[in-house]
C-alpha cells in the first residue's frame, strides 16, 4: 500500500461530516438555548448539521429562536415529537434524522468550547474502534461561563471507565460524540426521563464497545438551584436505581454496587436539599 492509499484509508470520515443533536422542551430558557446553539456555530471545525428535536410543543419564545436559526443557518434543522416523551426518546429520534455517521450530543442550555468538535472528530479519525467519546465538564453559575464553581471529571481509559461505571456515569453525556451505528446496535438511549445516559453507557460496555474520554474540558455546564431539586425527585430516584439494577443485570456492576447506590440515592432523596447540595458539590465534583 502506497502513502496516498494509507492516507485515504485513514480519513474514511470526512472532517466536516458530523451531526449534532440538541433536545429541547417547553420549559427550556430561550436565551440559554440561543447561547448553546451559537457555541456550535463558533467551532474551529463546524458541524455539518445541527438537528434540534422538540420534546413536545414548545414555548413561543423557543419557536422564535428556532425560526431565527432556520433563517440564519442553512444546516439547522428542526423536528418535533407530538407529545413529551422524555429525553431518551427525543435523543433517539434526533439520531435517526442525522445524515452523518459521527453524532455529537449537546444540551440546550450549555456551551461547547470552541475546539470541542475538532478534537473529537480528530480522535475518531485516529481510532477506528472507538464507539463513543466524551470529555470533562466545568460547571458555572450566574449565567457567567467564567464563574466556574466545580469540575465534573471522568476517567480516560477503558479499564478505568469500566471500574467507574460500576457506581457512577463514566461519561459526561453533554460532551459525547459517537458513531451512529454503535449506538443503534444497542438500541439507543432507553426511554427514560433520567439516567438514560448511564443506561446507554453500560449497554455499550456490556456489548464490548470501546468508550473513552478526553482529558480536556469540552463543555461549560450551567448550574442553578433547580439542578438539585430535579435530582431529588422521586421519579429521578427511581430511574437512577433502575439504571443501577440494569448495570448489575448486564454484569457491568456487582450486587454490592447496586445495594450501595440504592442506599445512596434513597439517602439523597430523603435528606434536606441544602445538605444534598453540599454532598453533590463536595463529594461528586472537584
Amino acid at each position: 500500500m502506497n502513502k496516498s492509499q494509507k492516507t485515504a484509508s485513514k480519513e474514511t470520515i470526512p472532517k466536516t461530516s458530523c451531526s449534532v443533536v440538541v433536545c429541547i422542551y417547553e420549559k427550556d430558557d430561550a436565551n440559554h438555548f440561543e447561547t448553546a446553539i451559537e457555541s456550535l456555530y463558533q467551532q474551529t471545525l463546524l458541524p455539518s448539521e445541527v438537528v434540534v428535536v422538540g420534546d413536545g410543543k414548545l414555548s413561543g419564545a423557543l419557536y422564535e429562536k428556532i425560526d431565527y436559526f432556520k433563517k440564519k443557518y442553512q444546516n439547522f434543522r428542526y423536528y418535533e415529537l407530538p407529545e413529551n416523551r422524555g429525553i431518551g426518546a427525543a435523543s433517539n429520534y434526533g439520531i435517526s434524522k442525522c445524515k452523518y455517521e459521527l453524532v455529537a450530543k449537546m444540551d440546550s442550555d450549555d456551551i461547547s468550547v470552541p475546539d470541542r468538535i475538532e478534537k473529537q472528530v480528530n480522535t475518531f479519525l485516529e481510532d477506528a474502534e472507538l464507539a463513543i467519546l466524551g470529555g470533562q465538564i466545568e460547571e458555572f453559575i450566574n449565567n457567567n461561563p467564567k464563574q466556574v464553581v466545580s469540575r465534573r471529571e471522568v476517567p480516560i481509559g477503558m479499564t478505568e471507565i469500566k471500574q467507574f461505571a460500576r457506581r457512577r456515569s463514566p461519561l459526561n453525556n453533554p460532551t459525547v460524540m459517537f458513531r451512529k451505528k454503535d449506538i443503534e446496535s444497542v438500541g439507543g438511549y432507553p426511554e427514560m426521563s433520567r439516567a438514560e445516559d448511564y443506561y446507554l453507557f453500560i449497554k455499550l460496555i456490556a456489548a464490548n464497545k470501546k468508550l473513552s474520554n478526553l482529558p480536556d474540558v469540552l463543555v461549560k455546564y450551567r448550574v442553578d438551584t433547580d439542578n438539585v431539586k430535579r435530582r431529588k425527585s422521586w421519579q429521578n430516584t427511581k430511574e437512577m436505581i433502575r439504571a443501577r439494577y440494569e448495570a448489575y443485570r448486564l454484569k457491568v456492576a456487582r450486587w454490592s454496587d447496586f445495594i450501595y447506590m440504592t442506599i445512596a440515592f434513597m439517602a439523597l432523596f430523603i435528606m434536606p436539599s441544602p445538605l444534598a447540595k453540599i454532598i453533590y458539590r463536595k463529594k461528586l465534583r472537584k
